[in-house]
């Protein structure tokens, strides 16, 4: 029994050092957290790390968890709190997405063209 207290607690603090870095900012990115790859941090992948009490405040769509979006959105309203490492990947994400976005745009307007097209040759 003692031996699982001591590795338990030998985990959060490793897991407190490696979120932190000397001057108090959170350095982990979201993939860094998210342990079970599933794309999303619930409370227990939260647990023992400084954003475990903001888990309600991040979750802005009530489902108990934190998606990527959730969390650069957050980011991007607390720079302070997150260490540069951790902004520049954000920004990273958000330029992807608006790439991925626009790449979505392009297909559908092309889609919609080809139909006015079709359309226009029938009349």
């Amino acid at each position: 029994m003692n031996k699982l207290s001591l590795s338990m607690l030998m985990s959060t603090l490793i897991t407190s050092s490696v979120m932190a870095s000397s001057n108090g900012k959170i350095e982990t990115s979201f993939t860094g957290l998210d342990s079970d790859g599933d794309e999303l941090l619930t409370s227990s992948e939260l647990e023992g790390t400084s954003l475990a009490p903001y888990l309600e405040n991040i979750d802005t769509n009530g489902d108990s968890a934190i998606n990527l979006s959730e969390f650069n959105e957050y980011v991007k309203a607390n720079t302070s709190k997150f260490s540069e490492d951790v902004i520049a990947t954000v920004d990273e994400n958000s330029v992807e997405d608006a790439v991925s976005v626009e790449k979505v745009d392009d297909v559908e307007n092309s889609a919609m063209v080809s139909a006015v097209v079709v359309n226009f040759e029938k009349a």
